[in-house]
């Protein structure tokens, strides 16, 4: 369980996230950072540890191909392929088989920064952008948007002081979130 929050400003991305595991009954708190860089994107996860090393230390970024004019082209079209590729060779990616999604790939929910842009990768691959240059993901990005809304119209914090609130926020009202304060620290990309 997890929090993971982006905020865009000055064509930069800012990410921060907590630290917890959860089995659903106790606080696991461990040393992975769910926030990472990994060449040209910054990365957040929530979910699976197992996905965000995969993310981490198993993923490759792809060499842009000249035909790929704007960048969610070149992350629907390389990116993503290349991550469930990277998935698929770690025996991460699944196939769901049920009676209304037969064999639709699935992964895990993530938010990437990309060249002064933040994108939320959701589990069945698809790429969005939210208009309002702020999201979040995991089972308090609610909360997080939420408090992002209100914080965003302030002028006078940095992103990491929103990012820092937003989590606050969030840890207050979600119970399988809870920020490592002690190890707390905003990722810029």
């Amino acid at each position: 369980m997890t929090c993971i929050v982006g905020f865009v400003e000055k064509k930069h991305v800012y990410m921060a996230g907590d630290h917890m595991g959860s089995d659903g009954y106790s606080d696991l708190h461990y040393n992975n950072q769910k926030v990472f860089v990994n060449g040209d994107f910054i990365v957040g996860y929530c979910g699976s540890f197992r996905m965000g090393q995969i993310l981490q230390y198993d993923w490759k970024q792809p060499k842009r191909s000249k035909t790929c004019t704007d960048d969610l082209q070149y992350l629907v079209k390389m990116v993503i392929p290349s991550i469930m590729r990277t998935f698929d060779c770690a025996g991460f990616l699944s196939t769901e088989h049920t009676h209304s999604e037969n064999g639709k790939k699935t992964g895990g929910d993530f938010l990437l920064g990309y060249k002064g842009k933040l994108y939320h990768v959701q589990s069945d691959f698809s790429v969005l952008e939210d208009t309002r240059g702020y999201d979040a993901a995991g089972c308090g990005m609610d909360f997080a948007k939420g408090a992002l809304y209100w914080l965003s119209k302030d002028k006078t914090l940095s992103p990491e002081d929103k990012l820092r609130k937003s989590l606050e926020a969030t840890e207050e009202h979600s119970t399988p979130v809870r920020v490592d304060w002690d190890r707390f620290k905003v990722i810029k990309k």
